[in-house]
């Protein structure tokens, strides 16, 4: 019984120690990783930039543009986790995310460039409207590993 008793102590407390060093990681994330929301609708970007600073995410900025996207990535030489709304990719875009790993398309299961899009960077890299504050930071999490 005290051995059973004492084994699933060790489960519970492996359970919360990934938990604790999961939210840690995304932490240490938060803190040095800028964040890029390009997005047409100024509300939308308004409202995924909450989403980010509640859970800790504050170096966060907008673009209108791919265009506009391209001039805050050069202007912050760092590495950048970018948002990006599907029918705003364009080819030299396209280049930009072919050599990066931190990206997600935001974009409607039902538009013909999001299809193309998510057979050249595979589906991983892909939320369709609506979504959740939990599960932007889930998709965040996954691909930042």
């Amino acid at each position: 019984m005290l051995g059973l008793l004492a084994l699933k102590f060790i489960f519970q407390w492996l359970r919360w120690s990934s938990h604790v060093i999961d939210r840690l990681l995304l932490l240490s994330m938060n803190l040095a990783t800028p964040f890029l929301i390009c997005n047409q609708n100024e509300d939308f970007r308004f409202l995924v930039r909450e989403m980010l600073t509640k859970h800790g995410f504050f170096h966060v900025l907008e673009a209108s543009s791919a265009a506009e996207l391209m001039d805050l990535m050069a202007k912050e030489k760092k590495s950048h986790f970018i948002l990006i709304q599907g029918n705003l990719i364009n080819e030299g875009m396209i280049t930009v995310l072919l050599n990066k790993n931190d990206f997600i398309i935001l974009a409607q299961p039902e538009d013909e460039t999001a299809l193309s899009l998510a057979a050249r960077f595979g589906v991983k890299r892909f939320m369709s409207f609506p979504f959740s504050s939990q599960n932007l930071l889930d998709k965040i999490q996954q691909i930042s590993q």
